[in-house]
């Protein structure tokens, strides 16, 4: 019961312990596991959005390796078999060398701690900045609506991907500030007229792209309502924030 006396509904068998973003060292593995997969001893990301995919039956999304859409509702399948153990433990267990990336090796100069935000947070932001395409004129008329860590995530790799800062949509001042100080033009949509600015300062036809990174109806409304004929709305989450 939470604290109002209300119910909470647990579709895991407890403990379940959070974490999804993970980093650490493989201390054993299991008598399945080739001898050459792995190294003792040394640092790996783990990929955080495991489904079914290593079941006797897995579903048709897992299959084909979109293990993020598993149809089972499966995602954060770290589990000894009886409790599920994320990465707020001292030990998680992963059903598979293929949910692990040798981060030294694959990038040697990526700091400890660091590689495995982007196992979620910029996986997320770069796979819905990969749908937009490439935008004609650089990232200048791409919208990214909501400014919280995924959506300054995307500001950093839209500048990355397409040369330069995006628009940036936030009610916050505080998130507002920290898109400008990245280099990006913001606007706060509880005002007047911003809709219309956005669409003027993306050459008066309206954006190329909008990426809504909140998925409430009010941010859905405005992003369909910025982009030009033919742009596109990628909506990250889900509907209601």
């Amino acid at each position: 019961l939470d604290d109002n006396g209300n119910s909470l509904q647990v579709h895991s068998p407890l403990p379940h312990v959070l974490g999804h973003e993970m980093e650490g060292e493989v201390v054993a593995v299991g008598p399945d596991v080739p001898a050459d997969s792995l190294t003792i001893g040394s640092r790996y990301l783990v990929f955080g959005w495991i489904g079914c995919g290593t079941d006797p039956k897995p579903c048709s999304c897992c299959r084909v390796g979109t293990e993020n859409l598993c149809t089972k509702g499966m995602p954060q399948k770290f589990t000894d078999g009886k409790s599920i153990y994320g990465g707020y433990s001292s030990h998680v267990v992963v059903p598979h060398p293929r949910y692990l990336i040798d981060a030294a090796k694959a990038y040697p100069n990526l700091p400890d701690g660091l590689g495995c935000v982007y196992m979620c947070s910029g996986l997320t932001a770069f796979s819905a900045l990969k749908k937009v395409g490439e935008p004609p004129n650089g990232g200048s008329e791409i919208v990214i609506v909501g400014l919280g860590g995924l959506g300054l995530q995307a500001v950093l790799l839209a500048k990355a991907l397409f040369g330069c800062a995006p628009k940036a949509v936030d009610i916050s001042p505080e998130a507002r500030a920290e898109a400008e100080a990245l280099g990006c033009k913001t606007y706060d949509p509880t005002k007047d007229g911003q809709m219309e600015q956005v669409i003027q300062d993306c050459g008066g036809e309206g954006a190329f792209a909008a990426i809504d990174f909140v998925g409430a109806s009010a941010t859905y409304k405005f992003s369909s309502k910025v982009v030009r004929r033919g742009g596109t709305v990628v909506v990250v989450g889900l509907f209601g924030g």
